[in-house]
């Protein structure tokens, strides 16, 4: 471990520059310099990191190894199952027989198994399949690497999408710090079952894929007598990035699918516009770049195949969010509607129940007065016009206006000396309240005339 830190100090230069946090710290004291898996996936999670020239200098150097894509299927359907753990050799256990088998993806085990010497450990690796019941056979039957290849890699996608973080819960950090210096197999494969989505997800799962190199596959057996090889026929020439997209004839909906696509994976394509600019090209790139496929920034069969179906789930679960908000703006639209709906009628009610008059005088104190159930102005109006209509009236002055009350007149009949008016909730209150007005001026006062502006 101490050899691991001083080369890493030197890597990054005689005075190590601070990590950008703890998660970036543990991570780096378990990448081994001479791993380029572990490089990646160093620069995978901390593209701009403290490490990152080194490990891209020394990546340009790196020798590159080719891929062992079964290794890599069974990890990552380990990892998607949580059901990697050290384990003793499978046993057979017979659950009875039947005439059919059905494998599911819940019957996929993979165990890890630290062998060889405490010198030099290797780790070894079995795959099995628990049968249901109705099969005829043991329950626990070993499979041939070859023939599993394609259902594993499908169990690995779900851990291939993730979203990686830069930074650990406490939980994973934690975790990792009590475990992951060790390099111990078992140990980052029990990590990567745990935390898959955890940033150390990525170095465990490059540490396991270099365990696995240790190993070796035994290739199907040869028939005995193995025909001459056929004549290859000529090699057609290979299509550029191009050219191998326009063989697929996208149409531009079909575009916009992929874009749509993209940015239910959270690669910033652009708006869905079926047109592909630099912003869908940069996505199809990173696209790429996280599912291990050539990266071109061209959609070829095999790109367009993987984002579809990687982009499967996301997008049923974008397409329900979709659903759910645009029943919540119709719920809350209907809901606005009910509310105008409701004021609307309030207000007529209001104004079937509303009830205006209108006083006016002459100069001679003649009054004229007018109810309406239409408005205040209308009272107005129509007040004025019996003012002025009267052959008898003079000079038209207007006194008051209400709504919804009773108006009462008290005055001096005999000599007309004294007068006064008022209006109020009931007619009782108005009268009262004329002829207190109307006393004050003169104690022989009566209530002339009176009427109510009520519904």
């Amino acid at each position: 471990m101490h050899k691991l830190l001083l080369l890493l100090a030197a890597l990054v230069g005689a005075t190590p520059a601070l990590a950008q946090n703890a998660t970036e710290e543990l991570f780096r004291q378990g990448v081994a310099p001479d791993q380029p898996e572990e490089l990646r996936a160093y620069l995978r999670v901390f593209p701009q990191g403290t490490l990152a020239a080194e490990a891209r200098r020394l990546l340009g150097a790196a020798v590159a190894t080719p891929p062992l894509d079964a290794a890599q299927a069974i990890l990552l359907a380990a990892a998607s199952l949580r059901r990697i753990s050290p384990a003793a050799p499978l046993g057979a256990v017979d659950t009875g027989s039947g005439e059919q088998c059905t494998l599911t993806p819940g019957s996929l085990f993979v165990v890890l198994q630290q062998a060889g010497t405490p010198e030099a450990p290797t780790l070894q690796l079995r795959v099995a399949i628990a049968q249901p019941a109705s099969c005829p056979a043991a329950s626990l039957v070993e499979v041939p690497m070859p023939a599993m290849e394609a259902t594993l890699r499908a169990f690995g996608r779900e851990f291939m999408a993730r979203p990686l973080r830069a930074e650990a819960r406490p939980d994973e950090l934690a975790e990792w710090a009590a475990s992951g210096a060790a390099r111990d197999p078992v140990a980052d494969a029990d990590h990567l079952a745990r935390f898959p989505a955890s940033p150390f997800a990525e170095l465990a799962a490059a540490r396991l894929l270099a365990a696995l190199r240790l190993q070796t596959f035994p290739p199907p057996p040869a028939p005995a007598l193995a025909p001459a090889p056929a004549p290859a026929p000529p090699a057609a020439a290979a299509l550029s990035p191009e050219q191998a997209e326009g063989s697929l004839g996208l149409t531009r909906e079909r575009w916009a699918g992929a874009q749509r696509a993209l940015g239910a994976l959270n690669f910033d394509a652009g708006e869905p516009d079926g047109l592909p600019g630099p912003r869908t090209r940069q996505a199809v790139l990173a696209f790429q770049r996280g599912q291990r496929l050539p990266e071109t920034g061209y959609l070829d069969s095999a790109s367009l195949a993987r984002l579809e179906e990687v982009a499967r789930g996301p997008l049923a679960a974008l397409e329900r969010r979709r659903a759910d908000q645009a029943r919540a703006d119709a719920a809350d639209a209907e809901r606005r509607r009910a509310e105008v709906a409701r004021a609307e009628a309030a207000e007529a009610e209001r104004r079937r129940n509303t009830r205006w008059a209108s006083v006016e005088r002459d100069n001679r104190n003649k009054f004229y007065r007018y109810i309406s159930s239409i408005s205040e102005q209308d009272a107005r109006a129509q007040a004025r016009r019996l003012c002025e209509n009267d052959p008898d009236s003079t000079q038209c002055i207007h006194t008051t206006a209400f709504t919804n009350a009773c108006f009462a007149l008290a005055r001096n009949q005999q000599d007309g000396s004294g007068w006064g008016w008022a209006y109020a909730a009931t007619m009782a209150e108005a009268q009262q309240k004329a002829m207190t007005s109307c006393q004050g001026q003169n104690p022989s006062c009566s209530v002339s005339w009176n009427w109510c502006a009520q519904p």
